[in-house]
């Protein structure tokens, strides 16, 4: 790495952590004046989501990420599942659209990141132990009914990207009680530096992230709806993992036209409420 490439990495990085902070600092005061004007909690949730999105679109632009996406425009509410590489992952879907995601414990308690989430509007869940399921799945089902679209990774972890890890049935139960459709989505992101998984520390993984040169792409891919309550939570699981899987074989697989372009024959065909765009 030349000394120009080594000082825009650094330069990146300090950006970053500019843009976590005034993301915070951003938040606590929304927090502020929604108790001095007494603004509702489902219009206080509304707003964290779009302000993520909007410094997620910040962020890829200095990370040098462009996102290519099938979907456009609005899209439906719901339970929206998929695989999971990255907190980049994160990113590239409130570029896409406005949503609340779920989140684990670990992450709340981490400083910095934790601070994030919450500010975010996340949803925290203890992935080792189903001793507050019930309670996390009341928690789940009431932002599912507010109409805000849900962004869950049910592997439960992220991973390096060559396979898609089986889904946990457990959350799923949410969009079961509540009614609501569940949307399978596919992640794929081209450089292999962006994938986040086992020892990996975050600011170190962050530094190297800021490192690379030159732009690079990942993808959002919207794959197919599933009426659930057609379906029990298993059931369910099961074959959103199908979906996800089998698309995500079909991307890697390919190389010369990665993405996936559904048609309007392919969308209205899905179950559900389909994504509108």
């Amino acid at each position: 790495m030349n000394v120009v490439s080594a000082s825009k990495g650094t330069l990146k990085f300090i950006l970053m952590l500019g843009l976590f902070l005034a993301f915070i600092v951003e938040g606590m005061m929304r927090a502020f004046w929604a108790r001095i004007f007494r603004i509702s909690q489902f219009e206080l949730h509304r707003l964290r989501c779009e302000s993520i999105s909007r410094y997620s679109r910040r962020a890829l632009r200095l990370l040098e990420i462009r996102v290519k996406s099938n979907v456009q425009g609005p899209v439906s509410s719901g339970l929206w599942v998929g695989n999971h590489l990255s907190y980049v992952d994160v990113l590239v879907i409130a570029s896409v659209f406005p949503a609340s995601f779920v989140t684990s414990v670990e992450v709340r308690n981490t400083p910095v990141l934790g601070w994030i989430t919450r500010l975010a509007g996340c949803a925290h869940v203890e992935r080792r132990s189903r001793d507050h399921l019930d309670q996390e799945t009341r928690e789940l089902r009431v932002i599912l009914q507010t109409g805000i679209p849900l962004i869950l990774f049910p592997e439960g972890t992220s991973s390096s990207g060559r396979e898609v890890l089986p889904f946990r049935p457990a959350l799923f139960q949410s969009a079961v009680d509540s009614g609501s459709s569940t949307h399978a989505f596919c992640l794929l992101h081209r450089h292999p530096g962006i994938a986040y998984h086992g020892d990996h520390e975050f600011f170190q993984h962050l530094w190297t992230l800021c490192q690379k040169d030159g732009f690079t792409v990942s993808e959002f891919n919207f794959i197919e709806s599933f009426d659930s309550r057609m379906e029990d939570r298993k059931s369910l699981a099961t074959r959103c993992h199908s979906a996800v899987k089998f698309t995500h074989a079909s991307i890697t697989r390919t190389t010369e036209s990665p993405s996936i372009h559904l048609g309007p024959d392919r969308v209205s065909q899905v179950s559900g409420r389909s994504p509108t765009w």
